[in-house]
């Protein structure tokens, strides 16, 4: 199993979940990059952005979803 088949979660980067059927390339955009560390990431076609949590980390967070502030 190829380690790009899983999504790891943006906490603690334990694997969230395997799904060799995604489509997933190389982010191309500072958008899609997150600072956690990792030197590459990857977006799945046709998602902008997205954020996963593992079954540990989920209940100790809350993801909240906002319109970006350019030039603040």
């Amino acid at each position: 199993m190829a380690g790009i088949d899983y999504k790891y979660c943006d906490v603690c980067n334990k694997r969230a979940f395997y799904d060799a059927d995604l489509t997933y390339r190389e982010a191309t955009s500072m958008a899609c990059t997150k600072e956690m560390g990792v030197k590459k990431d990857y977006k799945l076609g046709m998602v902008g952005d997205w954020v996963v949590l593992c079954d540990d980390c989920a209940p100790k967070y809350d993801i909240e979803l906002r319109p970006v502030s350019i030039g603040d």
